[in-house]
């Protein structure tokens, strides 16, 4: 294991730091699918296909529809929980190296000229892939989304320091 990067699992629960395997960060880009007058008596639905600005309309009691999107599943980075028991923390979505194809671009993030993207490396042992996390698409994600089972590790305290400074240098933009 890389000393110098990542800490195994140790304790149960929601910290920052922690990296958790394969949990579904939806990108909804239209057109999406909506379902609609839902009759669960019947086991009736129509499904519609749509834009994201006619998307939700008020067609349902609750002002809600399902939507069907695509939803990649990737490594996701623990930024913030707000307190120990909240319902959401802010997380930051990793990508593979092996999901791009141009050298320039993932040159740029090893060397760390790009302050919106921090290279992590890859460990065998908690089976991560050399990759990068994208620290511009901070999201929120339900908690109960991050189990101790899809929990592999933990940012070592040094390495989570680098990704502090590499984030205020991606809010800053210098």
């Amino acid at each position: 294991m890389s000393d110098n990067f990542y800490l195994p699992v140790h304790s149960p629960g929601v910290r920052r730091g922690d990296i958790y395997r394969f949990r579904p960060v939806p990108w909804l880009s239209p057109p999406v699918w909506v379902l609609g007058h839902i009759d669960w008596t019947n086991r009736r639905a129509t499904i519609r296909l749509s834009n994201l600005s006619d998307a939700f309309h008020d067609r349902s009691r609750y002002n809600q529809e399902y939507v069907i999107a695509e939803a990649k599943l990737r490594y996701v980075i623990v930024l913030y929980l707000a307190t120990p028991h909240a319902l959401s923390a802010s997380v930051i979505p990793v990508y593979s190296f092996a999901d791009h194809k141009n050298p320039a671009f993932l040159k740029a993030i090893c060397q760390g000229r790009l302050h919106d993207k921090l290279y992590l490396p890859a460990d065998s042992d908690l089976d991560i892939r050399e990759s990068y996390a994208d620290l511009g698409q901070v999201q929120p994600m339900h908690t109960g989304f991050l189990t101790d089972d899809t929990k592999v590790g933990r940012l070592s305290l040094a390495f989570w320091r680098a990704m502090l400074v590499q984030y205020s240098r991606c809010l800053t933009g210098r």
